[in-house]
């Protein structure tokens, strides 16, 4: 197994689990607004509810953010955008080819 091959594998294994957590963080973030949704007329409970769905929304943007950084990783230096080992790994990406041929 090559260095290339080792990384991707890697970086693909964050992707899934980084895949997995922004499920998870969907869910909660969806149970958060039912919550929000149900309990409306009480406003300290509203605002608690706001708070939950306002930090769920930016570990969503976060968690998708990190997938793009490491497609954009994939792709510069594998020329691979899923990061899996079955495409061969052996030509490299757009942005080592630059380093070489400057």
């Amino acid at each position: 197994m090559t260095f290339s091959q080792l990384v991707a594998q890697f970086i693909g294994l964050i992707n899934q689990v980084v895949l997995l957590l922004t499920g998870v963080l969907l869910v909660l973030f969806f149970y958060g607004l039912v919550r929000y949704l149900y309990n409306s007329n009480d406003t300290a409970d509203r605002s608690k509810h706001r708070d939950y769905l306002i930090w769920g929304l930016v570990a969503i943007f976060l968690a998708v953010s990190v997938m793009g950084v490491l497609r954009v990783l994939c792709v510069s230096f594998f020329n691979n955008p899923d990061c899996r080992p079955t495409q061969s790994l052996s030509t490299p990406g757009p942005l080592v080819e630059a380093i070489h041929s400057a």
